[in-house]
C-alpha cells in the first residue's frame, strides 16, 4: 500500500480511493504539491495553471503558520 501511495503522490493517478489512507496512515502529501513543485522548475502551461499552484502553496503556507510548535525535548542531565 505504501508503494501505491508513493505512486499516487508522484503522478496523481488512481488516488481517489486511497487519498485519505495515504494522508492519515503515511502522511504522504497530495500530488498537487509535488506536481506544482515540478511545474515551478519546468514551467507552467498557462497562467491559470500557475495561479492554481500559487493558491495551493498559499493554502499550505496558511496551514504551516497555524501549526503548533512542539515543546523542545527535556535536557538530559
Amino acid at each position: 500500500m505504501l508503494r501505491r501511495c508513493i505512486d499516487w503522490m508522484m503522478n496523481g493517478y488512481k488516488g481517489a480511493f486511497i487519498q485519505e489512507l495515504c494522508l492519515s496512515e503515511y502522511g504522504i502529501p497530495p500530488p498537487s504539491l509535488v506536481l506544482c513543485v515540478q511545474k515551478v522548475q519546468s514551467g507552467f502551461v498557462s497562467t491559470n495553471e500557475r495561479e492554481a499552484c500559487a493558491v495551493i502553496f498559499e493554502e499550505q503556507a496558511k496551514r504551516a503558520r497555524a501549526g503548533y510548535i512542539k515543546d523542545p525535548p527535556a535536557a538530559v542531565p
